[in-house]
């Protein structure tokens, strides 16, 4: 995966594996199931820890509505379905 820009990224241990969520201070592009053997990481940008925060909530049964912010790419048809 190769992104144009500076990002952020974190690691978390979810029933379903390892999950990373990739983005920066104002949205994520990115929440991907990784393979084993890697280690959890704290991200450091306001999008990147807020959805973390959200996952963690929804694996423990806190949450039941999930809302990161996405950064949604393509044209302007592509963006009025997202």
């Amino acid at each position: 995966m190769f992104f144009m820009y500076a990002q952020d990224f974190a690691l978390i241990a979810t029933p379903i594996g390892m999950v990373r969520v990739c983005g920066g201070e104002a949205s994520i592009d990115a929440i991907l199931i990784e393979q084993s053997g890697v280690m959890p990481i704290r991200g450091k940008a306001a999008a990147v820890i807020n959805t973390i925060n959200q996952l963690e909530q929804w694996f423990v049964g806190e949450r039941n509505v999930f809302f990161p912010s996405v950064y949604v790419s393509g044209n302007a048809s592509r963006k009025d379905i997202a």
